[in-house]
């Protein structure tokens, strides 16, 4: 395994702060994941896979935004099957990082942010770790290693894009 406990044992009180934030923001309903189950799967997910190298606490916390979004939709997914008849979850897409509201469908979200990393990696990661990691505009800054100002501009084309690809996904 090549994530190791001490970086994730460093990480785990931000990373449940993260969840704790992003899942308070969620309206109630069917998201019946606790902060502590959804950063402990997600740990899981990082540490089934082989190929997962940490560089370093940033790069850690980009991996866990990645994967606190997958163990989310799965759960999702879990809840809206027909046996369950689940209803939709909705996620912050607001103007700013800042600004949470309004919110978008979870599930669509998720499919749109799938097919903005074919075209656009640089914001879909930014859209992950926004609306997935619950990551704030100066945290997002230092994860990625650029100005708070160039979150912003880059957060601005990212919604746009982001926006295009629900509005394509509603007309199908």
């Amino acid at each position: 395994m090549s994530l190791r406990d001490s970086e994730f044992e460093a990480a785990y009180a931000e990373l449940r702060r993260v969840a704790s934030r992003y899942l308070g923001s969620l309206p109630h309903g069917p998201v019946t994941l606790q902060t502590t189950a959804l950063v402990h799967e997600a740990y899981l997910k990082l540490a089934a896979s082989p190929s997962v190298t940490i560089r370093d606490r940033d790069h850690a916390r980009a991996l866990m935004a990645t994967a606190m979004r997958q163990v989310l939709v799965d759960h999702l997914r879990r809840r809206k099957s027909a046996k369950r008849g689940g209803d939709r979850i909705l996620v912050p897409l607001g103007e700013s990082i800042e600004d949470p509201a309004p919110a978008e469908d979870a599930l669509a979200v998720h499919r749109a942010i799938e097919r903005l990393k074919e075209r656009d990696p640089e914001s879909a990661h930014l859209i992950e770790l926004s609306c997935f990691g619950g990551y704030r505009q100066e945290e997002i800054a230092q994860i990625l290693g650029v100005t708070a100002r160039t979150v912003r501009n880059r957060w601005n084309r990212a919604r746009e894009r982001l926006r295009q690809l629900l509005s394509d996904d509603e007309d199908v």
